[in-house]
């Protein structure tokens, strides 16, 4: 794809100008908002560089001048416009003023850097002017629309060779989860010859608790550098949890959906845990299954309308969907044929081994202290922590490091696992025997 032809989508992206072409030379179109405008000229600024685009009244040409002095007009995000800079064109004053734009995130771990991003168009001016006038009078739903509008246009990383090698990573901490991990990987690599956005397919993890779905996910979405969040499905009690409550409701209010979008900082999209999707509720007044059904159908989502928000927005790309089970027995028919389905089995002594030192490594990453004060895990310890499932690992560890600092040990032994267990081992239940 040439130069031209990325202007041209980039145009149509943030525009939304259906009108816009482009000759031998140029790019035309017609600025309707200053503030996309900006978001447009920085993007491709950022993408292309400084000498790569000449701009004047006849249209945006692929030239070899210019953008340094257009370029200090313009705030890191783009969200603002000097109005010096287009002194052809009369300012709009119906407008309300453009607020400064937010600091950018300086952390790669954070956001992708604007070269590295792709536009997508999460909601139209269209859709906003259409806006029943009831749905404007709520001063809790203008408030939400000016933060989507001040960002209609999201920059959404692009996948690359980092992502693909994090998600490899993740196989050691994770030996149960390989083939959902491979078919991540396969899904990535297609996105990158495709040169898209880092999203996943829906996926649908069905394992037995504590074999360690929740902590899997989290450590997907931090490896594909996707801001994380979770709804718990089965403390649920209805779909409008998801999609929000209409604004006529006393205690109407955004579902949990439009709350990880609006969380989301420029360059970083979202990924969205539905927890025990086997136990949501089925309440046929406010059921959750029909909510879930339009976030995972391609379609619907393209045209996602959050019951409090009322306005049309374009999520395809903006957020993933992650759902874990203990079973599939309950789990709609509906459902489970929109999702990507993968049994996680319980790990074997010899993954174990591998979990256990992924949890260790990730307490001493969180807590300094247990580097520095404590030798590395020996195989006896390895060993007997294998036989804990891997939900228990974490509290029993910490138990048995705080068991060994008060000895001021140096080094953890099989003994302190024992007196932990020992002291959390309900009345009339045996103590786990691999210890003994």
């Amino acid at each position: 794809m040439n130069h031209l032809q990325q202007v041209l989508d980039a145009v149509h992206a943030v525009l939304g100008n259906s009108e816009a072409f482009l000759d031998a030379e140029r790019v035309h179109y017609t600025v309707v908002s200053t503030q996309d405008h900006a978001l447009l000229l920085t993007h491709l600024y950022d993408a292309f560089g400084p000498s790569v685009f000449h701009f004047s009244d006849e249209g945006l040409g692929v030239r070899s001048a210019v953008l340094r002095t257009e370029r200090r007009r313009l705030l890191a995000l783009g969200l603002q416009l000097s109005a010096e800079s287009e002194p052809d064109r009369p300012q709009d004053r119906s407008r309300t003023p453009l607020q400064p734009a937010a600091a950018v995130p300086t952390s790669p771990s954070q956001a992708a850097p604007l070269r590295h991003c792709k536009l997508h168009r999460l909601l139209s001016p269209d859709d906003l002017r259409a806006l029943p006038m009831e749905v404007r009078q709520s001063d809790k739903v203008t408030k939400l629309l000016e933060a989507l509008q001040n960002a209609p246009v999201r920059q959404l990383p692009r996948v690359s060779r980092r992502h693909l090698s994090a998600v490899q990573t993740l196989e050691k901490d994770f030996p149960n989860f390989s083939p959902v991990l491979e078919r991540v990987h396969e899904q990535l690599q297609l996105l990158r010859i495709e040169r898209e956005v880092v999203h996943l397919e829906p996926l649908l993890l069905v394992g037995s608790p504590g074999v360690g779905k929740t902590e899997f996910v989290r450590r997907l979405a931090a490896a594909l550098n996707l801001q994380f969040s979770a709804e718990s499905l089965a403390a649920t009690s209805a779909g409008f949890v998801l999609t929000g409550c209409s604004a006529s409701w006393a205690e109407g209010r955004q579902g949990a959906v439009v709350d990880a979008v609006l969380s989301l900082p420029p360059g970083r999209g979202a990924l969205l845990l539905l927890d025990e999707l086997d136990k949501a509720a089925r309440d046929n007044r406010f059921p959750v299954a029909p909510a879930l059904l339009d976030l995972l159908e391609p379609a619907s989502a393209a045209r996602f309308k959050d019951e409090f928000l009322r306005v049309p927005l374009d999520l395809r790309k903006v957020v993933s969907f992650v759902a874990t089970a203990n079973t599939l027995d309950t789990v709609d028919a509906p459902l489970r044929s929109r999702l990507q389905f993968f049994e996680v089995p319980v790990p074997t002594h010899a993954q174990m081994a591998a979990v256990v030192r992924s949890v260790d490594r990730s307490l001493r990453r969180q807590r300094p202290g247990l580097k520095r004060r404590f030798r590395p895990l020996d195989d006896n310890v390895t060993d007997s922590l294998s036989a804990l499932a891997p939900r228990t690992l974490r509290r029993v560890l910490l138990s048995a490091y705080a068991r060994a600092a008060t000895e001021k040990a140096r080094q953890l032994q099989t003994r302190h696992l024992r007196e932990v267990l020992t002291q959390d081992a309900l009345p009339g239940k045996p103590v786990m025997g691999f210890l003994s």
